[in-house]
């Protein structure tokens, strides 16, 4: 006997297992998709263990509504909602968004939460054709995935689209829909209503094909530096850190990552395995490196918050450092000159190259890693050195340090 629709959903939802101090955390576009993957786990879960999330790109002129839209749907079923606004980076949009929007869900997560996405079993079959197409590792999409200090969960991918439609109708559910899932220069849209209807009509069976199609089981990573502790790497282990990373380059990607991974320990052997990302090693590690541009010099106010291009400045109150009235001057070293790049601690006079070695900070971070100067001269390097006679100590109660946070790479 075939089960109502409901129960279908409810079923796929039921498998997974929270924890008691855990929500169930739902990316929430408003779609068809994610509105019945978030009505579905009010049902089984319960809105006080649920979630939701919202990614505003702003790509849309109407995207702000869609954010209000959400909020009032998500209310209307008691489920609190986070929304964010960003800014997606110029590039492949769909990439980019898709970078934006899982950056968002990473600072959401705490350990051992879940975000649940909305793919279905359709989607699988799209992503899987594009792979096959673009080069990549026919993997589909992983059911489960580390991001940050939870997971990222696909609940519903044995269900079909049709399936999903079903319960919106059965429940009368009200969904917004984005008119870019139209747009057929989208490589996947254009999969999605030209290629499959194609496929479809000469071989009806094609979507069940390749949905139970075998894929590579990947191992769930973590999405760090890769150690090359064991000094080899095989395929799986590369392509399973780097889907962890969210790149999926091409096989032979892959063999030049490997192949490099053995190369001089005082070379710098860099891939490219993206339109925004290379691998590159320092030491004994490989690092997914997101390109970024250092940010231009502005003056800041210690204990205030300062976004930058490539991370994001904070304080933390010390027994010597910098009052909040006096401004100091952010800069890094693209913007200075060479005979500036030096810094007078512990009564010696080093350059910002020893100290950043002696720190284990990878060279590509280092052009943009911020400086704090004084009139010409450079007083602190965040979370590497303060300047001997820089900043104030003793009488003053509320003097900040600086804390660089760069964007993860």
């Amino acid at each position: 006997m075939n089960l109502p629709t409901s129960n279908l959903v409810a079923e796929a939802l039921g498998t997974l297992q929270l924890s008691t101090d855990s929500t169930f955390q739902v990316a929430f576009s408003g779609g068809m998709d994610s509105t019945v993957l978030l009505h579905a786990a009010v049902a089984v879960h319960g809105s006080d263990n649920c979630r939701a999330v919202h990614v505003d790109h702003s790509l849309h002129p109407d995207s702000a509504k869609w954010a209000d839209r959400c909020r009032s749907i998500a209310g209307s079923w008691g489920v609190p909602i986070q929304v964010e606004r960003v800014t997606v980076a110029s590039g492949n949009t769909e990439h980019q968004a898709r970078l934006a929007r899982y950056d968002v869900f990473k600072t959401c997560l705490h350990t051992g939460d879940v975000m649940a996405t909305a793919h279905h079993a359709d989607d699988f079959v799209e992503t899987l054709l594009w792979q096959l197409m673009t080069g990549r590792a026919p993997i589909g999409i992983p059911e489960r995935r580390k991001l940050g200090a939870g997971s990222i969960v696909r609940p519903l991918l044995s269900l079909s689209r049709a399936t999903l439609r079903q319960y919106v109708d059965q429940h009368d559910l009200q969904w917004i829909e984005d008119p870019s899932n139209q747009d057929v220069s989208n490589d996947r849209n254009w999969i999605r209503h030209q290629l499959l209807p194609e496929l479809l009509s000469r071989f009806p069976d094609v979507r069940n094909h390749l949905a139970e199609s075998m894929v590579p089981s990947l191992a769930e990573v973590e999405a760090g530096p890769l150690p090359l502790t064991s000094g080899s790497l095989d395929e799986q282990s590369v392509r399973a850190w780097l889907i962890a990373c969210g790149e999926n380059p091409p096989g032979t990607r892959i063999a030049e990552i490997i192949r490099q991974s053995t190369a001089r320990i005082d070379s710098s052997p860099e891939v490219r395995v993206s339109s925004r990302a290379s691998v590159r090693r320092y030491r004994d590690h490989l690092y997914v490196v997101r390109d970024s541009k250092p940010f231009e010099p502005i003056a800041v106010h210690p204990g205030a918050t300062v976004e930058l291009a490539n991370g994001h400045l904070t304080w933390t109150q010390e027994s010597r450092g910098w009052e909040s009235s006096k401004p100091l001057h952010l800069t890094n070293r693209m913007h200075e000159e060479p005979s500036k790049l030096f810094i007078r601690s512990n009564k010696q006079t080093k350059s910002l190259t020893s100290l950043f070695q002696s720190k284990g900070i990878p060279p590509w971070l280092r052009d943009g890693w911020p400086l704090l100067m004084e009139s010409d001269r450079i007083v602190c390097v965040p979370d590497v050195v303060i300047a001997d006679d820089a900043g104030v100590t003793g009488q003053y109660s509320s003097v900040f340090v600086p804390i660089w946070n760069p964007t993860d790479n």
